[in-house]
C-alpha cells in the first residue's frame, strides 16, 4: 500500500499510472498534497481518520519540495514518531539531488530523481515495487 504525497496532481497523476501499469503488487492507497498533511495520514487525524479508507501505507514516496512541511521536516517527524513497517522514497529534481546522501542518513530507503519521460517513471515504479517488497534484514 502507498502513499503519494506531492503538490503537483500531474506528477501525482502520472507516478500513479506507472505503479498501477507497471508495479502491480503495489496499490495507491491515497495521495495527499504536503508534509503536514502526511503527518494527519500517518496519524489517522482529521479527515483521515477512518483507516479503512485511509489504512497505514507500507510506502511513503514523497516529493522533496513540498509546502507547509517539506521533505526534510516530513522526515525528521518520522524520526521523531517512527512507523515500523513504513518504508519512504524521496522523489526530486536535479535541484534537491545535492541532498541524496542527508535523505538516506535520515531513514529514506532510496531517493529517485523526479522522472518526467514515461520510460524512466516506469523504472521508476519499479524500483519502488522492489524497495517496497524487498524484507528488512533478518526476515525469512
Amino acid at each position: 500500500m502507498v502513499l503519494i504525497a506531492d503538490d503537483s496532481t500531474e506528477d501525482v497523476f502520472f507516478l500513479t499510472r506507472a505503479i498501477e501499469s507497471a508495479a502491480p503488487r503495489l496499490r495507491v492507497v491515497g495521495t495527499v498534497r504536503d508534509g503536514q498533511e502526511i503527518v494527519e495520514y500517518l496519524t489517522g487525524g482529521g479527515r483521515f481518520a477512518d483507516r479503512e479508507k485511509h489504512p497505514v501505507p507500507d510506502l511513503l514516496v514523497m516529493d522533496w519540495r513540498m509546502p507547509r512541511r517539506d521533505g526534510y521536516e516530513t522526515l525528521e517527524w518520522l524520526q521523531a514518531h517512527p512507523i515500523p513497517q513504513l518504508k519512504v522514497a524521496v522523489l526530486a529534481d536535479s535541484s534537491g539531488t545535492a541532498h541524496r546522501e542527508e535523505v538516506l542518513k535520515m531513514g529514506a530507503n532510496c531517493f529517485l530523481s523526479k522522472a518526467m519521460d514515461p520510460g524512466a517513471l516506469i523504472h521508476a515504479a519499479k524500483c519502488l515495487q522492489a524497495e517496497c517488497l524487498k524484507p528488512e534484514p533478518g526476515q525469512a
